[in-house]
């Protein structure tokens, strides 16, 4: 009895400490996007350069969970999130003190670095726990809460970098990852049991690490998916780099108010969230699934429209950028449920490779947005349509060989 009652504990208990977790890493960006103009003026450098903090964060974040996810297959979750969230606390105050933008640059990586890594055990973890239909839940429901660091984060941040300077917000992150830290020092268990590991059978090695991303790419459904995931992620990386600049600099938005304004999309995102965790029991992954890129292709493609005829319009931008963010919610919480429905000795490297695809590619979307960067939204709304199409064309290709009653049925936690 005493057992069952420490576990049924620790689920509860994960989701919220890795929930924060993860929202750290979301404001570590969020919290000073509005001081992104700034920053270029501190240190007498292009837009265009600035944005390159946004890249390289992406990129560190996709490099080493890709030994991340494998790494704690063989050794348990437990020590390498410690280790991972230790490295992300570093690079915050690395980044409070970097005194040029080379040396900003290089702790924006490392934070990267360090928030990938928890993020691809964290996603393990949670589905070391929970079944594909619960674990598409929790992730809503983490989407929500998550979804408010993009509401609130440009809004503290600009409150913070207006009194104090934008340095501060690194500071800011540098102490609330701190605290994690010791949150899950004390508080996390282990959720991975030794005979599930990788290592039950045979030693951590660069060999296993390839064994093991050698079966997962022979799996076309498991690449599809996190391909989906991943392609999603990059286009919301676009608006995310170049709505800034184009509302702060064409539409004369002041920084400090820019948070104001960057919340509507958060607050339809939640809304999608709410309606994913509510629907996903009755309707299951696939029709949830569909039903958000449909949403996701037609608030793009309004995007892309009111960019060319109502350009100056707040209105028709959010709500057309509202339609769109509603629609990512059940896309990101089903695509990932499918891309990590594997064995648990797998769940790290499904979740590393999940993990590695979504920065790789968002890191892709923000170099190529601000390369094509015109001073309007068209490049990132054509890009957020061209995206969905294609992740809409992709999931339709899964129908061809994946039943939907069976489609990557979680097996058994044994």
């Amino acid at each position: 009895m005493k057992t069952k009652m420490n576990s049924l504990s620790l689920h509860r208990l994960t989701p919220i400490l890795l929930m924060f977790a993860v929202l750290a890493f979301e404001m570590s960006t969020d919290i000073y996007v509005s001081s992104l103009p700034e920053m270029g003026h501190f240190f007498h450098v292009p837009d265009a350069t600035v944005q390159t903090t946004v890249s390289v964060y992406l990129l560190g974040f996709a490099l080493l969970g890709l030994i991340a996810g494998p790494l704690s297959d063989s050794i348990g979750r437990r020590p390498v999130i410690l280790g991972s969230v230790s490295i992300f606390a570093l690079g915050s105050i690395s980044c409070w003190f970097a005194p040029t933008m080379m040396s900003l640059t290089a702790a924006r990586f490392a934070q990267g670095i360090g928030a990938g890594m928890t993020m691809v055990v964290s996603t393990a973890i949670l589905k070391d726990i929970y079944d594909e239909k619960n674990f598409s839940r929790i992730l809503s429901t983490m989407g929500m809460v998550i979804a408010l660091s993009p509401m609130v984060a440009p809004i503290i941040g600009g409150k913070i970098a207006d009194i104090w300077g934008w340095k501060s917000c690194f500071f800011t992150i540098a102490l609330v990852a701190s605290i994690i830290w010791f949150a899950i020092v004390v508080c996390l268990r282990e959720s991975l049991s030794p005979e599930h590991r990788a290592t039950h059978h045979s030693r951590f090695s660069g060999r296993l690490l390839l064994e093991t991303y050698g079966q997962l790419l022979k799996r076309r459904e498991i690449v599809i998916f996190a391909l989906i995931s991943a392609i999603t992620y990059g286009g919301l990386w676009a608006w995310i780099v170049e709505a800034p600049f184009y509302m702060i600099n064409v539409l004369e938005i002041k920084s400090v108010d820019y948070g104001y304004y960057a919340a509507v999309g958060p607050g339809a995102y939640i809304f999608g969230t709410f309606l994913n965790r509510r629907c996903v029991i009755f309707y299951g992954i696939e029709r949830m699934l569909a039903g958000g890129l449909c949403l996701m292709i037609l608030g793009a493609g309004l995007a892309l429209v009111a960019t060319f005829y109502w350009p100056f319009s707040l209105v028709a931008l959010y709500i057309s950028f509202s339609i769109y963010a509603i629609g990512l919610a059940p896309v990101f919480a089903n695509a990932v449920t499918k891309a990590v429905s594997v064995i648990p000795s797998e769940r790290g490297g499904a979740s590393a490779l999940l993990n590695t695809l979504e920065m790789g590619i968002s890191a892709l979307c923000a170099v190529l947005v601000g390369f094509l960067s015109n001073g309007t939204l068209v490049p990132c709304t054509a890009m957020m349509l061209a995206g969905s199409i294609l992740c809409a064309m992709m999931f339709v290709s899964t129908a061809k060989y994946i039943p939907e009653s069976k489609a990557l049925s979680t097996p058994s936690e044994g």
